[in-house]
């Protein structure tokens, strides 16, 4: 990093921070952002159409499928 202009260093830096902010459902910035078990993070109302979506399975996380346990 130390080596690139600053210009060039920011940049990065902005668009990691947008992937970061960014739903990987809707691609867009989070709206209602909900961060589940397995640590990844959706717009509530994205999470909620996947899992009704597929009403008749487990509710998973889009991204890494691991079981979301509901106590």
């Amino acid at each position: 990093w130390s080596q690139l202009p600053v210009c060039i260093q920011e940049a990065n830096a902005l668009e990691e921070l947008q992937s970061e902010l960014t739903c990987p459902v809707c691609l867009e910035l989070f709206h209602d952002p909900v961060i589940l078990e397995c640590g990844h993070h959706f717009c509530q109302v994205c999470i909620i159409q996947c899992w009704e979506a597929k009403a008749d399975e487990l509710s998973s996380c889009p991204k890494c499928r691991n079981v979301i346990w509901f106590t």
